[in-house]
């Protein structure tokens, strides 16, 4: 909070002086973020399950609707997923990060 107020009252003799501790915080919160992973729990997901799942991140593409294709992205991961699965996972979080709705929805086909 204090690096905030200080941002804000463009204090930055303050802001250099408590860079280091705030980039050190980060990256501990960085850290801690790599170790909570999901780790497969169900198995390889099969090819029909795979496929559902692009066609519900579609569907909800259409409508807009990030959280339930972050819903369905994180359901994801506790399936074992093929190479070509874990890019394709990679490349729908990347067009969601971007909100590319019109890619999304027709992504996959």
């Amino acid at each position: 909070r204090d690096m905030e107020k200080a941002c804000g009252d463009k204090d930055f003799s303050r802001v250099l002086e408590n860079h280091e501790t705030v980039l050190s915080m980060l990256s501990e919160i960085s850290k801690l973020d790599e170790r909570q992973t999901v780790e497969p729990t169900k198995g390889k997901i099969d090819e029909k399950n795979w496929s559902d799942a692009v066609m519900t991140i579609r569907e909800f593409a259409q409508n807009m609707d990030k959280t339930n294709i972050e819903f369905v992205l994180d359901s994801l991961k506790q399936y074992e997923l093929s190479e070509d699965m874990v890019q394709c996972t990679k490349e729908i979080e990347r067009m969601v990060s971007r909100l590319e709705w019109e890619k999304l929805s027709s992504f996959g086909e």
